[in-house]
């Protein structure tokens, strides 16, 4: 059967393997999926090249070698907390080669490309307003300007080169693959408190949206399949929840949770509405998995990555 998509997957962490997994387990022999990062391998595409994101003269001769016509982003800046200082850093290793790719593949047969961004750090906090000139997104840390940025430079080039795009902006994930101690609280509250330690977290009351990884390896593939072109969707759940809340709830599965509460104000962390899902909706009929089944499939893995 001819292969009709020659994908090119930048990125291979946390996120990407639900999603390509995703992909191996309905087995389409119409896509072909390969992938890029600074591992030295990676078994969930059918081919892997260790490249840096950076080096585009590589990549940009991959994707005439393979015949490349779509292609994911999977990866963007460093975590919030530490984008401020590192934004010089970001431009030149996320921004730039961004740019750079999107030129050169307008050049060659790339018909369809696919950003994750964020629906936390994009949208930013609450801003009151008087006059429209007023409005903005209002971002509160260098990582939601950079992937505003990716996402405006996307929009332009399909504009002057007529490739479709589609932006899917998350919200917090959490679930299978997560090995990250950086980021990512449900997981790393289950990590330490299966490893019996205590758990500091930030006292606050305000909410936001999580989804289990599984959900989103679904949805992002229902989206990369429906025929509406140039889509920008927030692709978040309907589980709101504080971080206090969250600890409740997993005290029903791991009683011994030990919670010490830091009474900090991050500068970087984002206070806004509720992360709408309603056009997400409208698009595509899914039922998420309940918060409860998330969480203690979420237990599972960690507990199988353990032993």
């Amino acid at each position: 059967m001819k292969i009709n998509e020659n994908i090119l997957v930048f990125g291979t962490g946390f996120i990407s393997k639900n999603i390509l997994s995703e992909s191996l387990a309905n087995n389409n022999p119409n896509i072909r999926i390969i992938s890029i990062s600074r591992d030295e391998k990676f078994p969930f595409s059918n081919k892997h090249y260790k490249y840096e994101f950076k080096q585009t003269v590589e990549i940009i001769s991959l994707i005439k070698k393979e015949k490349i016509n779509t292609l994911f982003f999977f990866l963007g800046p460093t975590f919030p907390a530490d984008s401020f200082k590192n934004t010089i850093f970001d431009i030149k290793e996320c921004l730039l080669p961004f740019v750079k790719i999107l030129n050169e593949s307008s050049k060659n047969n790339v018909k369809k490309i696919v950003l994750l961004s964020s629906a936390g750090t994009i949208y930013g906090s609450k801003k009151p307003v008087n006059y429209q000139e007023d409005f903005s997104l209002n971002q509160s840390n260098s990582y939601g300007i950079l992937l505003k940025a990716m996402e405006s430079y996307l929009m332009l080039y399909s504009k002057n080169f007529s490739f479709e795009y589609k932006i899917l902006r998350i919200p917090n994930v959490f679930g299978i693959y997560h090995n990250s101690s950086r980021n990512g609280v449900i997981n790393n509250i289950i990590r330490k408190t299966l490893k019996n330690e205590s758990v500091s977290i930030i006292k606050d009351k305000s909410k936001k949206n999580y989804i289990y990884s599984g959900d989103l390896a679904k949805l992002f593939w229902k989206i990369v399949q429906i025929k509406n072109n140039n889509v920008v969707v927030n692709v978040s759940s309907d589980s709101d929840y504080s971080v206090n809340e969250i600890c409740t709830k997993l005290k029903k599965h791991l009683p011994n949770v030990k919670i010490k509460n830091l009474d900090l104000k991050l500068n970087y962390d984002t206070y806004h509405l509720k992360i709408s899902n309603k056009q997400l909706k409208e698009l595509i009929n899914f039922k998420f998995t309940s918060f409860d089944e998330a969480l203690k499939k979420t237990i599972q893995w960690e507990k199988k990555c353990l032993k």
